[in-house]
């Protein structure tokens, strides 16, 4: 490290992550879900990329709302997401690290915190 650099070091305090599709893959288990649920009413439909672009980036109900309207599933959201949310906790337990995941390369003995949005 040049002298230059090292005068703009700082002491890392705390690091918190986004467990949730960064350090877990976690985006398979919702695929999975999404497209169990939609063949209990519609078996020649699949999710595609399309409908979970138009998801991304969106509050749970919002995402759910695209997903009913774009699928055609004829459930309320509050009904889909107590369907789904037992389905995910049977598979969160198994969810695989990532590759290349940004924990490899810390080397951290502070406080660390996981954040996961589950609604």
């Amino acid at each position: 490290m040049s002298a230059a650099s090292a005068s703009h070091v700082t002491n890392i305090t705390h690091v918190i992550f986004d467990l949730d599709g960064l350090l877990l893959n976690t985006e398979d288990i919702y695929s999975e879900v999404a497209n169990e649920l939609i063949r209990r009413y519609h078996p020649e439909k699949t999710f595609s990329w399309n409908v979970k672009v138009k998801m991304m980036g969106r509050g749970p109900n919002d995402a759910i709302q695209i997903l009913l309207a774009e699928m055609g599933l004829p459930l309320t959201i509050a009904e889909y997401a107590a369907e789904s949310s037992k389905m995910y906790e049977k598979r969160f337990s198994k969810a695989k690290p990532l590759p290349g995941r940004i924990s490899d390369g810390i080397y951290y003995s502070g406080p660390v915190s996981l954040f996961l949005q589950f609604e």
